[in-house]
């Protein structure tokens, strides 16, 4: 990775293939630690931008679903699977509302900077209600000073629209539970031998340039 200053840094997040499963623990504490360097400063900012923390929680999230499963082209079902089977260990809540994340978050704030709201066929709407106050249990203060609780992962009714609901999102969760489940992952969960060849699917596969067809100009040394 080349920053501004046009000098590597010392450590490579892209993950490389392994012999076996302890080799995945010291490139899983790196990509914690870019976690930690990029995400967890910004819950503090004013606001907590959230936009910036939903769109990076769910690169991390299909990043980490990939190396999970093996699976490298079948981007959905990966962060699916990583939803289900590893962040869910955290909290429930994840693997509840896998979909409803994998069609919001992912394809909302990836795609199209807003994560989506989503209409049910009896025309029922849910989108996202963010709270960037630190705990899975909060109480959110409306502007016309009206308060109402709110828990991370759970869908509650739109307090003034009729048939519309929110998915709770605490941004500090999203990112706690990100780091927590890389330890979770780090344990092989039972099969490191699967999590390895899995992993090595993958993993063999960023290490290879991706084939472009650029120009590079007679004038670059």
């Amino acid at each position: 990775m080349i920053r501004g200053s046009c000098r590597p840094t010392k450590e490579v997040v892209v993950a490389t293939p392994i012999k076996d499963w302890t080799e995945a623990g010291p490139q899983l504490d790196v990509l914690a630690r870019a976690i930690e360097k990029d995400l967890v400063p910004i819950l503090s900012f004013p606001e907590g931008a959230p936009h910036t923390v939903a769109r990076e929680w769910a690169c991390y999230v299909d990043h980490l679903g990939a190396l999970f499963s093996g699976k490298v082209s079948h981007t959905q079902e990966r962060f699916r699977i990583y939803l289900r089977e590893v962040l869910s260990k955290v909290d429930a809540g994840y693997c509840h509302q896998a979909d409803i994340l994998l069609h919001m978050f992912r394809h909302g704030t990836v795609h199209e900077f807003d994560p989506k709201v989503l209409m049910n066929a009896a025309g029922q709407r849910v989108g996202w209600a963010v709270y960037t106050t630190r705990g899975r249990n909060q109480s959110i203060t409306l502007e016309d000073g009206r308060s109402f609780p709110v828990s991370h992962l759970t869908i509650t009714r739109h307090i003034n629209l009729s048939g519309q609901f929110a998915l709770c999102v605490s941004t500090w969760c999203l990112v706690e539970d990100l780091l927590r489940s890389i330890d979770v992952f780090k344990t092989g969960m039972g099969n490191p031998a699967e999590r390895t060849d899995s992993w090595n699917k993958v993993a063999s596969e960023l290490v290879k340039p991706t084939p472009f067809a650029f120009m590079v100009p007679q004038t670059a040394h």
